[in-house]
């Protein structure tokens, strides 16, 4: 079975993943999903201390869809997950390297 996929992930504030996963897989029926924990600091607009930056957590989400539904996904994720919002979060969408379907 030769199906094309794309993984979309998403970096967004701390808290609002598991919201966000379980529309997912309610109302879109999306199970491959996974949620973690990430922190860091961005290049700009960084908070410092003493000349450090702040690391501040996010909330990472990715997503491997089907390729006839990733731009779906992709929008409903960009208005749900609020990453159209000053500070939302960041994501991106790319081909896989290697998918094998459950």
């Amino acid at each position: 079975m030769n199906v094309n996929h794309k993984v979309i992930t998403c970096f967004i504030p701390m808290g609002n993943g598991h919201a966000l996963l379980e529309a997912l897989v309610g109302e879109k029926g999306i199970t491959t999903v996974y949620l973690h924990h990430a922190r860091g600091a961005g290049a700009k607009g960084a908070t410092r201390r003493k000349g450090l930056a702040r690391l501040t957590e996010k909330d990472v989400l990715t997503v491997t869809v089907p390729e006839e539904r990733a731009e779906e996904i992709f929008a409903f994720i960009y208005e749900r997950g609020q990453v159209n919002r000053p500070h939302g979060g960041l994501m991106f969408m790319q081909s896989p390297m290697l998918f094998m379907p459950f």
